[in-house]
This record gives structure tokens, sequence and C-alpha cells, in this order.
């Protein structure tokens, strides 16, 4: 491949990576809040892993390894991802006790 082919590959992997390195801070950071991963989607987070799956097997399939780059980056860190949001999700809130009216007692 040409330089200029290789550059422009180098450019779009790391368009790819500072993509989803925001949500992935996001995603460190408020490991212990599930409240505040509440918006983020366990599904979403699939699609990516398996599309990040499908890009590094293209990449070592057609020896275009700068494709590849973000996928070895980005699949981790899916899956880590995949980790904490359903952690997060099996954590249920404490429950706030009752009144005293509706929990049978008289008031």
């Amino acid at each position: 491949m040409s330089a200029a082919v290789e550059y422009v590959g180098l450019l779009a992997s790391a368009g790819s990576l500072t993509l989803w390195w925001p949500q992935a801070v996001r995603l460190w950071r408020q490991r212990h809040s599930p409240a505040a991963l509440g918006g983020i989607s366990i599904t979403t987070q699939v699609v990516l892993l398996a599309t990040e799956s499908l890009w590094a097997t293209y990449a070592v399939l057609t020896a275009s390894y700068w494709v590849g780059v973000p996928a070895m980056v980005n699949i981790p860190l899916s899956l880590l991802a995949i980790r904490l949001l359903r952690r997060a999700r099996r954590v249920v809130p404490a429950a706030e006790p009752l009144p005293a009216t509706a929990a049978g007692v008289p008031g």
C-alpha cells in the first residue's frame, strides 16, 4: 500500500479510538454509581463489541492493520463496559420504608 493510504488508515483509526474514550472514562469514573450509569445501554455495548470483532477479523484477513488497531483497544473496553453495566444493574436500591399507615400500623 502507498504511504498516503496508510496515513488515511492511521487517521481513521485515531478517530475511532478517540470516539470511544469519553464513554469509557465516564463508565470507569461512575462504576460505583448505578444511577449514573442508567442512561448507558448494554445493547449498544454488545453491538460495539460485535462490530469491533468484525473489524479486527477484517484487518487480519486483509492485512490492513490500521483498521484493526481501534478494535484491539475497543474490544477490551466494551467487555469491561458490559461487565460494569451488568454489575450496576444487579444492584437493587434499598427500598424506602413504608409510612406507618401503609405498613398496617394504626396511625
